[in-house]
C-alpha cells in the first residue's frame, strides 16, 4: 500500500516532458532487448509483490484432494483402525522406548495452541502487509495448498501404519480402546509447523531477500512443536524426526514450484535473422 501511494504522488509531481511521441525510438536489432526507462519512483528496487504464480486446474485439486483425506482421518479413525494393545514397550528401539514414560495433558494443550498460532499468524502479518491485494491471496492459495496437502499426506501415512502412541503402549486407559491411539506415525503438529514455517521462509526470501533468520525461526518453532508432541505422549522421537523431514519437504516444495521466473532468467527473443538469447544479470 504504501509503494502504491508513492507511486501515485510521484506521477503527480512529475514534471512535464517529452511524450513518447516526441521522441523517436530506435528499432531494436540487437540480442539484448533495448533498455526500459528507469522508473519514475525507484519500483525496481522495492519489494517483489506477487512473487507467485497460481494455476488454478492443479492447486484446487490437489488442495481439495489433500482437504478429503484428512477429514476421513478426522472423521473416519474410529472405523478405520482396530486397537491393538496392550503393547509390549520391550519391543520398541532404545531411541524411542524411553519417551513411553511421558503423558502431559496440559503439553498437548500447550501445542494445540502452538500451532493455531503458527497457522494464523503468517496469514495475519501477510493481510496486514499486502491487503486484500492478488499477491496475498496468491500466498495465501500457496500456505493453504502447502498445509492440505502436507496433512493428506501425512493423515494417510498415519491410517496405513497404525502405529500405537507411547501413551498406548504405556496402557492410558484414556487412549488405548481408540483409534486414535494408533496413529503415532508420523507427527502431524510437527509437520505441519515446518510445513507452514517453509512456506514463510520461502515467501520471505522471495519477496523481500531475507535468507537467514526464517529458517532459524523454522528450525526453533518446530523444534519445539517436536519436544512438545513428545513429552505430551503423543510420539516417539523417530515420529517427530519425520514429521518434520516430510513437512519440510512439502513446504519447500509447493512455493518452489509456483515461485515466479526470476529477472535473471535467459529467454528467447526475436533478433535479426532468426531468434537470440538474453536476459538481465
Amino acid at each position: 500500500m504504501l509503494t502504491l501511494l508513492a507511486t501515485l504522488i510521484a506521477v503527480q509531481l512529475q514534471p512535464l516532458g517529452p511524450t513518447d511521441t516526441d521522441t523517436p525510438t530506435r528499432p531494436d536489432t540487437s540480442l539484448v532487448p533495448a533498455a526500459r526507462a528507469p522508473s519514475v519512483v525507484g519500483l525496481e528496487a522495492s519489494p517483489n509483490r506477487s512473487v507467485y504464480k497460481i494455476h488454478l486446474a492443479v492447486d484446487v485439486p490437489v488442495t481439495l484432494a489433500g482437504a478429503v483425506v484428512a477429514g476421513i482421518r478426522l472423521f473416519g479413525t474410529e472405523k478405520l483402525i482396530r486397537p491393538s494393545c496392550p503393547c509390549d514397550r520391550a519391543t520398541l528401539n532404545p531411541f524411542d522406548r524411553s519417551s513411553v514414560k511421558y503423558n502431559n495433558p496440559s503439553i498437548q494443550l500447550v501445542a494445540d495452541v502452538s500451532l493455531a498460532l503458527i497457522i494464523a499468524t503468517p496469514i495475519v502479518l501477510d493481510l496486514i502487509d499486502l491487503g486484500f491485494s492478488k499477491p496475498f491471496f496468491e500466498d495465501l492459495m500457496i500456505f493453504i495448498e502447502t498445509l492440505a496437502l502436507n496433512t493428506g499426506v501425512q493423515a494417510a501415512t498415519a491410517l496405513i501404519v497404525q502405529r500405537p502412541r507411547p501413551s498406548s503402549y504405556a496402557g492410558d486407559p484414556g487412549i488405548i480402546s481408540r483409534g486414535e491411539g494408533y496413529t503415532s506415525f508420523y507427527a502431524g503438529h510437527v509437520a505441519t509447523t515446518f510445513a507452514a514455517m517453509a512456506v514463510v521462509s520461502q515467501t520471505l526470501r522471495l519477496r523481500f531477500g531475507i535468507k537467514v533468520w526464517p529458517w532459524i525461526l523454522t528450525t526453533a518453532l518446530g523444534t519445539m512443536m517436536a519436544l512438545e508432541r513428545v513429552g505430551s505422549g503423543a510420539h516417539f522421537p523417530t515420529d517427530v524426526i519425520v514429521g518434520a523431514v516430510a513437512g519440510l519437504a512439502v513446504g519447500i516444495t509447493v512455493p518452489w514450484l509456483h515461485q515466479r521466473a526470476p529477472a535473471s532468467q535467459v529467454r528467447l527473443v526475436p533478433a535479426r535473422g532468426g531468434l537470440g538469447l538474453a536476459g538481465q544479470f
